[in-house]
């Protein structure tokens, strides 16, 4: 049983699962909704609400868990590496993020293993990561005093990379993934079903005001397409799927967004080899429980 645990700005999101063979199994869903001010862009406000939920979920069984984590404090970039050894690359992801960053903190740096790099022979490509000391020894000492040991941190944007692999259809396309959290969205491009880059933006409406919703995601998404287009990155895209809506709003947004920008927008494919063992308290799926349930299938 893996229990997986993500903090954002509104909720904490668990999931509880086991992989068997193909298919995974999920004892356990939720979402409890976060006190609003908790949490900021990942760093922690008010501890007192959080660990107060953190020992509910305690009391009801979850002694150890994966924490996911996100924050555009978390410096990440994908790089092109020579055939190196562990101790190397990690000198080498120093190298390239130390100058992204100009606080006076310690960073702690890391990396995931992306696979061969097609376009250089012999060389591979990794997700290099830098977090700051004491922002992930908050996390560390608030699970410790409620009791739940973490078996491993992971950055969000990396458990959604490791996602996409396991997903039908996206192989080798090029395509952005969009979270939306309160105010909060997180955009994802991949080109040919690589990693790109990633984009944080904030809107001033919530769904209450469809009209204005659909208006500035709208907004935030023409800017989007115009970046990631760009000479820069050259990385355009056709196809956009949104998680974290309701469905009556996604219809109003999907047809906007193709009229305006031509933009094929929909939700993640449905995932046939996950099922609910239990019942939950609302849907499971990679619109309601992205990176939880993502980390759980691209583990």
């Amino acid at each position: 049983m893996a229990n997986i645990i993500y903090l954002s700005a509104t909720n904490i999101e668990v999931v509880c699962g086991t992989r068997k063979r193909d298919a995974i199994s999920v004892d356990f869903h939720r979402h409890i909704p976060l006190e609003e001010g908790a949490l900021i862009n990942g760093v922690i406000i008010d501890e007192a609400p959080i660990k107060q939920h953190l020992l509910t979920l305690k009391g009801e069984g979850i002694n150890e868990a994966v924490l996911i984590i996100d924050s555009n404090k978390i410096l990440a970039k994908s790089l092109s590496i020579p055939k190196m050894n562990h101790k190397q690359i990690l000198a080498y992801v120093q190298d390239e993020l130390s100058s992204l960053y100009d606080g006076d903190d310690k960073l702690i740096y890391d990396y995931a293993y992306l696979g061969d790099n097609s376009e250089v022979k012999g060389s591979s490509r990794i997700f290099a990561v830098g977090i700051e000391k004491s922002f992930l020894e908050n996390y560390l000492h608030l699970f410790e005093d409620v009791g739940i040991t973490l078996t491993a941190v992971d950055f969000s944007i990396n458990a959604l990379i490791n996602l996409t692999d396991c997903l039908p259809g996206l192989m080798d396309e090029s395509y952005a993934i969009t979270s939306i959290d309160g105010n909060n969205l997180t955009s994802v491009v991949f080109t040919h079903g690589d990693y790109a880059l990633t984009s944080r933006n904030r809107i001033f409406t919530t769904e209450e005001d469809p009209t204005s919703f659909v208006t500035q995601v709208t907004n935030v998404m023409s800017n989007l397409t115009q970046f990631a287009s760009s000479a820069q990155n050259n990385a355009s895209f056709k196809e956009v799927y949104f998680t974290g809506i309701s469905k009556p709003t996604s219809k109003i947004l999907f047809a906007a967004i193709a009229n305006q920008l031509n933009l094929r927008a929909r939700f993640l494919p449905d995932l046939r080899n996950v099922y609910a063992s239990k019942p939950g308290r609302d849907e499971l799926s990679l619109n309601t429980y992205l990176y939880t349930l993502g980390y759980l299938i691209g583990e």
